[in-house]
């Protein structure tokens, strides 16, 4: 077995942050009022559903883009801070 690089390693590890921050790695179940209880894959990725336990509300596709665009600001050193200024369980 090949040792991942650099890139690769980090890459991995931030889908594992994802689906953790997310629940998806662990199919965390909703608790939506008048909603099934169930992990619903297609509801979580668009951020449709209110995950049990998850720290985030927003979806994976949203969550993919707020890191598609950080690693923007970093690769392009824009100068400045960070800050996610959010309530209750947004995770953004």
């Amino acid at each position: 077995m090949n040792k991942p690089t650099l890139s690769e390693a980090r890459r991995e590890y931030l889908d594992l942050m994802q689906a953790w921050l997310t629940g998806s790695l662990w199919h965390d179940g909703t608790c939506a009022p008048f909603a099934a209880p169930d992990y619903d894959a297609a509801r979580r990725e668009c951020g449709l559903d209110w995950p049990a336990e998850a720290l985030t509300m927003i979806g994976v596709k949203r969550l993919a883009n707020l890191r598609q665009l950080t690693q923007a600001i970093i690769a392009t050193k824009v100068p400045g801070d960070l800050i996610e200024t959010g309530v209750w369980r947004g995770g953004a």
